[in-house]
Parts: structure tokens; C-alpha cells; sequence
């Protein structure tokens, strides 16, 4: 049919339950004897994540003998067509939120880094970049206790006296010589990391000095 509605697909769609078309029900062009159709069975559906919308054609040439496993058949096949749709519709929603995220965190003024449990950076903003001489690639991946190495406290007590892992805080004033300068530093609990499944964020905010320049 040259009007989409009333084809099988827009005629089944409308009435949003599977419909069959024969000869026998109306359906003259099934008469063509080069059609060799004897029956077409449409089932509409959609997926519940995005609101696509498809249908499953099935259509039996002719001679044919209908089984009642073939009506399984039918139904098997729509509910994996409808899963397929909103495996799809999932992974669009995903990239897109995943996206929106990225982009939220690139643009973040504030210097802001992430590492996993093994505290290996798995990201980091611009503003983080610039505070150090580094590599994006490079940095991905790196310790980030090797960024804190000589960070120290206000009364000059190190962060990692001896070189072990530094003591529990969630927020400190710290002079971090491998970023040039001193800054309030705020960390927290951060969960999805990587396949480790969490980790922790550091958000740096670098103070200035109060002594003007001259």
C-alpha cells in the first residue's frame, strides 16, 4: 500500500496488537499468484527504556500448513526483537549521560582528580592539568601518591611521613610541591571509579598569596 497506515505494519501499529492478513480476510493484493503469500502475521511493540517502536513480519509462503509452534515462535522472536530495542535505547542513554558527565567535569574551574582504590588516577580535569608539567595519557593510570610525594601540613609535618600511605582526612591545608603551591584540599568517598568500583576524589582549590606582588 502506498499510504503507511494502512499498510500490515501501520494497520497493526494503530491497533497495537498482532494482526494477521490473509485473502480470506479482505487482503486482495494477497491473491497476486506471483506473491505466492498465503499469510502475514505482524506483531508491533516498542521498548519501555526509549519508546522505540518496530514489528516482527512473518510471513508464510504458499503451500503452507499452520503448527502451533510456530505462534511460539512468533512471540519468542517479538520479546527478543523488544529486548534488542531497549538493550539499544539503554546504551544511547548511557553514552549520552556519559557525555553530559564528561563534559560537566572538564569544565569544572576548580582542579579535581579521581583514583581508584590502588590510588591510580583514572581522571582528571583541565584545571588539574595545569597545575603540573603533565601528560594526560601519561597521568592516566599513574600514582597519585607520586603527585603527593613532600606534600605537606602547615606545621611542616609531611603527609606521608616515611612514605606510607598518609593519614585519614577529608579535608587539610596541605603545600604540595609537585603542583607548586599550597592548597585547601577536600577529598571523599567516590564510587564507579573504574572496575575496581570506587575510589576516591580530591577537589584542590590553591590558595594566593597574600603578599602583593611587586
Amino acid at each position: 500500500s502506498s499510504d503507511p497506515e494502512s499498510s500490515p505494519v501501520g494497520r497493526a501499529g494503530k491497533a497495537n496488537r498482532v494482526l494477521r492478513f490473509t485473502s480470506s480476510s479482505g487482503e486482495e493484493w494477497l491473491n497476486d499468484p506471483e506473491a505466492g503469500i498465503e499469510e502475514i502475521l505482524v506483531s508491533p511493540f516498542a521498548d519501555r527504556a526509549g519508546g522505540l517502536q518496530g514489528s516482527l513480519v512473518v510471513v508464510w509462503g504458499r503451500p503452507h500448513q499452520h503448527v502451533p509452534a510456530e505462534e511460539e515462535a512468533a512471540q519468542v522472536m517479538v520479546q527478543q526483537a523488544s529486548l534488542s530495542l531497549e538493550n539499544a535505547s539503554l546504551y544511547q542513554m548511557l553514552a549520552k549521560t556519559r557525555d553530559i558527565w564528561q563534559a560537566a567535569f572538564q569544565s569544572i574551574p576548580t582542579p579535581v582528580v579521581i583514583v581508584d582504590t590502588k590510588s591510580r588516577i583514572v581522571q582528571a580535569n583541565p584545571a588539574f592539568l595545569a597545575l603540573g608539567d603533565f601528560d594526560f595519557a601519561t597521568l592516566m593510570g599513574s600514582s597519585f601518591d607520586d603527585v603527593l610525594a613532600g606534600a605537606a601540613y602547615p606545621n611542616g609535618s609531611l603527609v606521608y611521613p616515611g612514605g606510607v600511605v598518609p593519614v585519614t582526612f577529608d579535608a587539610a591545608r596541605l603545600t604540595i610541591p609537585k603542583l607548586n603551591g599550597e592548597f585547601d584540599v577536600t577529598r571523599g568517598p567516590y564510587v564507579g571509579a573504574n572496575e575496581t568500583g570506587s575510589g576516591m576524589v580530591w577537589v584542590l582549590r590553591k590558595l594566593e598569596s597574600d603578599v602583593p606582588a611587586r
